[in-house]
């Protein structure tokens, strides 16, 4: 496996099991290479922005919500099964 599949692999692992979304802070700092692995995966249409808003767990600050398409879940379980 590729270091740019694993940093893939590791932003795919936040996803919600039965809504495949998964939320990052707005402000939080990201390294490059987590930053370049979301840009990957937006760029292949495997995740899709779908809101930024607050979540219930943290309603006091911002997230970017997003959403992890079938092709990147079937990627991702073919990688963990």
């Amino acid at each position: 496996m590729t270091e740019n599949e694993i940093e893939e692999l590791e932003l795919l692992r936040l996803m919600t099991k039965d809504t495949h979304k998964f939320a990052l802070e707005l402000n939080y700092p990201s390294t490059p290479q987590q930053q370049a692995a979301l840009e990957r995966l937006m760029l292949r249409d495997w995740i899709r922005l779908i809101d930024v808003s607050s979540i219930a767990e943290f309603p006091q600050k911002l997230f970017r919500v997003f959403r992890v398409m079938p092709e990147a879940v079937a990627w991702y379980e073919s990688k963990w099964n």
